[in-house]
């Protein structure tokens, strides 16, 4: 396995633990916009659905492994979703900078996949947005051709280390599927308590 740049104290201060990546969307805005890369079946679009009740929910996927218009028809004809079957970068890229309040990445696991995610990504989330990363390990171990290698730790510790991100939650996999949700580190303000668990200062 390759090296990762590891991470320092400083960068995940204001980190909460979750039991699962479900109850991780605790920290996303309801009634917010987001989108979600990686999509398969549409089960943990449905959650998302449920939890966030998004304003808006685009769903990317580069080829759908169910009938994603049938799935969702009521959410996509009354506007909430919309459904791309292409590229996960490319069809990120179309949208302006800032447009999104959360992205939740679980497309392509290989170094250049996520690496290509994140670089687009954190342009096309608000300043203090968050992006969540599925499968936060060094790769899968139950691939079936052997140890399938992943660049999710390098895409989420080098957005900390090189971009001014933090981890703001960890939610555990019984096999360490981990998610990892960071979003840009706030400064603070003299006299204003930072409040890590939620998008707002108080």
């Amino acid at each position: 396995m390759h090296d990762v740049p590891p991470l320092k104290a400083e960068h995940f201060e204001n980190c909460r633990l979750f039991a699962d990546r479900r109850a991780l969307l605790e920290i996303v805005p309801k009634h917010s916009i987001g989108a979600e890369l990686g999509v398969l079946r549409g089960d943990f679009s449905n959650v998302l659905l449920t939890d966030v009740l998004p304003q808006h929910l685009t769903l990317i996927d580069l080829k759908f492994a169910t009938d994603i218009s049938a799935l969702f028809r009521i959410f996509i004809e009354s506007g909430i979703v919309d459904a791309i079957e292409s590229d996960s970068a490319t069809a990120l890229g179309k949208f302006p900078d800032g447009h999104f309040d959360w992205i939740y990445i679980d497309g392509d696991h290989s170094l250049q996949g996520v690496l290509r995610d994140a670089c687009i990504a954190k342009h096309k989330i608000r300043e203090y947005g968050i992006l969540i990363f599925n499968d936060y390990k060094m790769g899968d171990h139950t691939h079936p051709s052997g140890f399938y290698e992943y660049g999710v730790i390098d895409a989420v510790n080098n957005l900390c280390i090189q971009d001014g991100f933090e981890l703001i939650g960890f939610a555990f996999h019984p096999q360490m599927y981990c998610d990892a949700a960071v979003r840009r580190k706030k400064q603070r303000s003299p006299g204003r308590l930072w409040t890590p668990y939620r998008a707002e200062f108080i």
